[in-house]
């Protein structure tokens, strides 16, 4: 279990419960849950977890790593790039950018990385800078769901979904967008399953924590 592998890491690398809760931001009763499973971390903190221990969150939720089915899976992430099909940017971005869901969707789901633009864009603006938008191609969106589309004038957007006189609509939450109703000329790529906030961590200890990495002696 993830609770387990994470106190191995913490046994191996010398560091207590305090130690590895400051690292992490978080209090010594929640890392101490996380270990005997009271609990579990979400992706965000799996992320720091395996930034504090070297080890990227595929890794750290690797089966072969602490020998039990974890039901996490990786996906591409792609940047949306007006005038380029969507499958020939999940080819593009494949093999360079990936990241894990535990949400079980089909294997041709794929993240969607969002800036401050495509955000205020699409009216999301709960939404921080570099959020993933996990989108499931081959899931049925119904009323009040988040779709991907591909639309003849504006290109991609993620619109919401309603429903008139039995036909599904798409319209924007865009401030702007919102005013032209329901758009036409719309696909449906995938249905918006979750939202992960996705920060680089590499070097988080040596910023935030650089006490951490010096041995005993040398503190």
């Amino acid at each position: 279990m993830l609770g387990q592998r994470l106190r191995q890491l913490r046994k191996e690398k010398s560091f207590t419960l305090q130690q590895v809760a400051d690292a992490l931001g978080v209090t010594r009763a929640c890392v101490s849950k996380w270990e005997t499973g009271r609990s579990q971390p979400d992706l965000v903190s799996i992320d720091a977890i395996g930034a504090v221990f070297g080890f990227t969150a595929s890794e750290l939720l690797a089966t072969q790593s602490f020998g039990a089915e974890l039901k996490f899976r990786d996906y591409p992430v792609i940047t949306l790039e007006n005038g380029i099909p969507l499958n020939d940017l999940i080819q593009k971005y494949r093999g360079f950018r990936r990241y894990p869901s535990g949400n079980q969707t089909s294997p041709e789901a794929f993240f969607v990385a969002l800036d401050d633009f495509m955000a205020t864009n699409f009216g999301l603006n709960d939404f921080k800078s570099n959020t993933l938008l996990l989108i499931d191609p081959s899931a049925q969106p119904t009323i009040g769901d988040l779709v991907l589309t591909l639309t003849v004038n504006l290109g991609y957007q993620v619109l919401a979904v309603r429903e008139t006189a039995g036909e599904s609509e798409y319209f924007s939450l865009g401030e702007k967008l919102s005013q032209l109703g329901a758009l036409q000329g719309v696909e449906v790529l995938g249905l918006v399953i979750e939202a992960v906030h996705n920060e680089n961590l590499r070097g988080y200890v040596l910023r935030h924590v650089p006490e951490l990495l010096l041995s005993n002696s040398q503190r």
